[in-house]
């Protein structure tokens, strides 16, 4: 039965652990602006649109406050027209990020929790699994992109949207230009750096519990031995 417990305990630490890890990650990246000035100079993005920096980053930010949690509509760029189907995907996005957004909120200090709660069970075996788990799924996703960036891109957004608004007509919706795939994929890039930042904080915590584990069961193994040869 003890057995059994701390096996559904480390299932529920790792799927929990992988998902608010990636939900903070993809906040990080949404309220990180500076990060997309950087991929919009490094694709030289006013070179290809016709747009200046000041005013593809304008249109952004309005874009990312949209996004935020506490966010209010109607959602209306500064210098690009939109389509009423271009508004609608908007909104599903938003949707979506809020999603995000709460399940990463909510699930850090729960995770917390579940860590103390590992502690007093002196079960640390979640976070290997965590670190295995999630390097399997980036490693699944890059190579998927890797192969076909192009139909990984549309396989996501077929996945995460039900209907066909995402593909933009640039008549229509001239804000898609500042949002190129480029982009996304440079986001990608860089939730995946703090991804793998989270996983390297994780190992380390789970060394240190092991080595603590261990050291502790020795010691506990040389006082009953003392005790014996007293005897």
């Amino acid at each position: 039965m003890d057995k059994n417990k701390h096996i559904l305990y480390n299932s529920f630490m790792t799927l929990a652990v992988f998902f608010t890890i990636v939900c903070l990650s993809v906040t990080l990246v949404l309220f990180l602006v500076p990060l997309y000035r950087l991929a919009a100079v490094q694709l030289k993005l006013p070179e290809k649109t016709g747009y200046s920096l000041a005013v593809i980053m304008k249109n952004y930010k309005v874009l990312i406050r949209y996004n935020m949690l506490w966010g209010k509509g109607p959602l209306s760029f500064p210098d690009f027209p939109s389509s009423p189907s271009g508004l609608v995907h908007f909104q599903d996005v938003k949707i979506l990020f809020k999603h995000i957004q709460i399940m990463g909120f909510i699930g850090a200090p729960l995770c917390y929790l579940g860590f103390r709660a590992g502690k007093r069970m002196r079960t640390f075996e979640w976070m290997k699994w965590t670190c295995l788990f999630t390097l399997a799924v980036i490693l699944t996703l890059g190579a998927a992109a890797g192969i076909n960036a192009r139909a990984a891109f549309v396989f996501l957004h077929k996945i995460l949207f039900t209907n066909a608004y995402w593909a933009f007509n640039v008549k229509k919706d001239p804000v898609i230009l500042i949002l190129p795939e480029e982009i996304f994929l440079a986001a990608a890039i860089e939730m995946g750096v703090f991804v793998l930042a989270a996983l390297l904080i994780l190992l380390i915590r789970y060394t240190r519990c092991k080595k603590a584990v261990f050291s502790g069961k020795s010691m506990a193994k040389s006082q009953k031995k003392t005790g014996k040869n007293r005897r």
